[in-house]
């Protein structure tokens, strides 16, 4: 081979490795990287499932939870896992809601059948978390025994002071499968945490939600949400 043909090689080799990392770069950002987590929640012995499919993109994490029941939820969190947007739609309850992070405000509109009003909150820097299986994930992760945050009430658009500490690790078998879980109590502070709390478990190295267990209120039946796995 000629010197020249060599370098000809060379260089279209090297144009060649250019242009693969160039696409691999490009199908990461257009093609970002999915999972989802599969969940059941069984209440007064029925079971409805639910799936999340976790988006990672920019820097963000886009989540969209549906269920059997055509209810669908939206969550925008910051790479920090801090909640910015949420929305939940249900039909078969003739149900709207949005809510968003704006600076140190929370607005949130609702329409429920034929009457839709709205509210904001100054949350500050305060942490606001709307769904249990998102959100906790820096707090897990940290040495952090508690931490509270902030939830909207999703009908009357009511902002609830909640705290979560956590307990003990343990051997959590569901499924047939085994995971070391960090389990938590969430709660009202003070006094008021007498009147209801809920117990749950998340995976001790990922920190997904395992399993959740509750009622609504003093006098409701308890459910519970169970882990099915992922793909």
């Amino acid at each position: 081979m000629t010197k020249s043909l060599l370098n000809k090689y060379i260089g279209m080799k090297k144009l060649t490795l250019f242009l693969f990392a160039f696409y691999c770069f490009i199908a990461c950002d257009l093609f970002p990287a999915e999972e989802t987590l599969n969940y059941i929640t069984i209440k007064k012995g029925k079971a409805k499932s639910k799936s999340w499919t976790i988006e990672d993109k920019k820097n963000q994490f886009f989540v969209l939870g549906t269920s059997e029941s055509k209810s669908i939820c939206k969550l925008e969190l910051d790479q920090n896992y801090h909640l910015m947007r949420f929305e939940e739609v249900d039909p078969s309850e003739d149900y709207e809601l949005i809510a968003y992070r704006d600076k140190n405000q929370l607005i949130a509109e609702v329409k429920i059948g034929k009457e839709s009003f709205s509210q904001s909150h100054t949350i500050d820097d305060q942490r606001w978390v709307q769904e249990f299986a998102f959100g906790f994930k820096e707090f897990l992760s940290s040495n952090k025994k508690n931490m509270k945050f902030q939830i909207l009430h999703p009908k009357d658009l009511s902002m609830y002071e909640l705290i979560i500490i956590k307990e003990e690790e343990e051997n959590l078998s569901i499924d047939d499968k085994t995971y070391q879980a960090q389990r938590v109590k969430i709660t009202l502070p003070g006094f008021r945490g007498r009147f209801w709390k809920a117990q749950a478990w998340y995976d001790a190295k990922s920190f997904e939600l395992l399993r959740y267990k509750a009622n609504e209120g003093p006098g409701t039946a308890v459910s519970e949400t169970l882990f099915m796995g992922k793909k």
